[in-house]
């Protein structure tokens, strides 16, 4: 009965470290990951990662007008929080803006396992975007996520190692009696 209880000790511990492990920084390398260089919509898809914050951008990446202020460009990004695309930054410029610009993002907790970028209102017959992350002497553009406030783990209740143990031994007790 020892045994029972010190593994049914081990297997809780266990299981709250789990449970209460903090979640990583994690960084998405837009060009590592296929994303285009010029583009109207593009998305990538990685690997899912707990996130509620996109932190910062690194890049030289930009989107910008083709001819100014007659055609502004209409800018958006979303991530797939959840299997559901949300937009988290949107912005319109008649010039030039650095997505190493965007500010701290806070969103819903959620697994990320995508990200797309929109540019929308360029002049027509014209590239939409430029040196978003890929071109020469450009530094790739790399988002930046972090958990900065998972949800709190669910408390054990201090009664239940002991529940557990309980059980543990009653079925030690069953499985001697029906021996007998």
């Amino acid at each position: 009965m020892t045994y029972l209880f010190k593994a049914t000790a081990g297997a809780v511990a266990l299981f709250l470290g789990v449970l209460s492990a903090p979640a990583q920084a994690t960084s998405v390398n837009w060009g590592d990951e296929g994303g285009l260089n010029a583009f109207t919509t593009a998305t990538i898809n990685f690997t899912g990662f707990e996130a509620d914050t996109l932190v910062n951008v690194t890049s030289q990446g930009y989107f910008a007008t083709n001819n100014g202020a007659l055609y502004p460009v209409d800018f958006e990004l979303e991530v797939l929080l959840d299997g559901l695309w949300t937009s988290i930054y949107s912005d319109t410029t008649t010039g030039t803006s650095y997505i190493n610009n965007i500010p701290t993002l806070a969103f819903a907790y959620g697994t990320i396992t995508g990200l797309r970028a929109t540019g929308t209102g360029h002049a027509p017959s014209t590239t939409p975007m430029g040196n978003w992350a890929l071109g020469p002497n450009f530094t790739p553009t790399v988002f930046h996520f972090d958990a900065l406030n998972p949800p709190a783990a669910v408390p054990v209740p201090a009664g239940l190692p002991l529940l557990l143990g309980a059980l543990g031994a009653l079925g030690i007790a069953v499985r001697q009696r029906r021996r007998a």
